[in-house]
This record gives structure tokens, sequence and C-alpha cells, in this order.
């Protein structure tokens, strides 16, 4: 299922760049009545989602309420089948509610057409997914100007932009070197600057840690939360792993649907006092 999903998301991300190069329409205005929305990135109203599969109507979400603030952290957590899925899609801007109004830095996504959403996807929100989404026959710079192409970004920016995201995720000797010559982790260290190539609002990650060890798996959690913290991104993971959830400010809890609980990450204090100190073992190793 997960890879079904996640073959579904990357055909769907591939069609809104495509949609995003060939219509540049203008990108929606923010919603001038939010009072907050300069504190809100996002924000669901009574969010529902409703599938029809022959006869059967299913309900994937029934009238989700969530705000999260700009630099905010969370995690969101729940079983198969709890609508975790759909709520990604809907965050992503992947999909549209039912019914409901989601609101996305400002921005009312509820209601926008394929093509309006394409534009919101390319600038506002960077994706992290388990299986990276590299081109395989582009180096890691070439990949990280990717998204810049499609949003007719000059070439010396491009390179400018890329060259420091690769830097920044210790990356700089491997610029050059397409994925198969790298290893897990440096592959999810190429999607992660990526992600980064637009300056989103939201970085938004599902399962980032799934493909990778242990010890790989928590060093790309700690630089995803550094970045987090130097740049104030607003940082959206999707986990089945409550050890990465608890680095987070908040966990949100799914089941049926719904949200049915919130809590604080047990760690984030933790971790935000780690991330004063964090040397990654790719800077050390530079040492």
């Amino acid at each position: 299922m997960a890879g079904t999903r996640e073959r579904e998301i990357g055909r769907n991300l591939k069609a809104g760049y495509r949609r995003a190069a060939a219509k540049p329409a203008a990108m929606p205005a923010p919603a001038k009545n939010m009072e907050e929305c300069e504190k809100t990135v996002l924000r669901l109203q009574g969010v529902t989602k409703r599938y029809t599969l022959g006869e059967t109507i299913v309900d994937a979400l029934r009238g989700v309420d969530l705000e999260v603030k700009k630099g905010d952290s969370i995690s969101i957590m729940g079983p198969s089948g709890s609508g975790k899925s759909t709520l990604l899609h809907i965050l992503g801007c992947l999909d549209i509610p039912s019914t409901g109004k989601y609101y996305l830095d400002g921005i009312d996504v509820s209601t926008l057409s394929s093509d309006a959403l394409a534009q919101v996807r390319a600038k506002k929100i960077g994706f992290v997914f388990q299986f990276f989404y590299l081109i395989p026959s582009l180096n890691a710079v070439e990949n990280v100007m990717l998204p810049m192409v499609f949003d007719s970004v000059g070439e010396e920016e491009r390179f400018r932009r890329a060259e420091k995201l690769l830097n920044d995720v210790g990356l700089s000797h491997r610029m050059y070197h397409k994925p198969n010559e790298l290893s897990g982790g440096e592959r999810q260290r190429v999607a992660i600057a990526r992600a980064l190539s637009q300056e989103p609002a939201v970085l938004l990650a599902d399962e980032p840690t799934g493909n990778l060890d242990s010890v790989v798996g928590e060093e790309i959690i700690s630089l995803f939360h550094k970045l987090h913290h130097d740049k104030c991104i607003t940082l959206v993971t999707v986990t089945h792993d409550p050890g990465i959830a608890n680095y987070s400010d908040k966990i949100i809890y799914i089941k049926d649907g719904r949200v049915v609980d919130i809590s604080k990450g047990k760690n984030h204090a933790a971790l935000k006092e780690r991330l004063k100190t964090f040397v990654p073992s790719w800077e050390k190793n530079k040492r």
C-alpha cells in the first residue's frame, strides 16, 4: 500500500510540475480577512473527504480541525486506514476537501482548480518521501535545480541556490554524482535539498527514514529539525515511528478520519538542546 501511495504521489507531483510550467497562472492571493494569516501556516476547518467506490461510500476524513503556526514541527500518527494518507494529500495540495476549508500560508486552497493547486504546490510545499524520487539520469545538483527550472528561475540563480543547499546538507563534495553513486542517506539529503529549493512555507515528510537504517535515520531526523530550526520552516512529518514523532513540537493522532488526540513530543526539548552542538557524521569525517 505504501509503495502504491508513493507512486501515486510521484505521478501527481510530476503532472503538477508540468501544469505549473505550462500554465504559469497568477498565485492566488492570501485571504485578507484572516487576522492571523501572518502567523498561521496551515489551518483546516471542518475538513471532510468522501470517496465513492462503486456503491460504497468511504468517509476518509470526518471534520478535521487543525492549526499549525509558522515554525512549528508536528508529526501525524495513526493506524492503517485512519486517514493519514488522505490528510497528507490534502495538506500537500494533491487533493481538495469534500467540505470544509483549508488555508495554506493564508491562501484558501479548498476550491482551487488543478492548475492553481499545482502553482501553490510548487511554490509553497517541499516534499520528502521514503523512496527519494530522484531522477536517475541527473546528478545531485541537477536534481536540486529541477523544481527551479519549472519555475523559470535563471540558470545562475538555480546553481547558486542548489550549491548552497547541498552544502547545507553536507554534500558539496558529491554535487556531480548521480543517485546510483550515492548511499541511501546521501540520496535522502539530496531530496531534502531539492525540497527546500523553492524556499517553501511547509516541509512535508512522509516516512522519511523508512528506507534507512536506524543510525542514518536518526541523523536525517536531526538534520530535518536543524534545518527546520535554522530556517524557521514549518515541518510536518507523517510517521509510524513514535521515536521520530516524539521529536516534534506536537503529535497529531488520527483515527477513523478524526483527530482524536494532540500531545507534546516527549523528546522535543531534549532534541533542541542536542541540536545546539549537533555535528552530523559526514561533517565529523571531514575533520
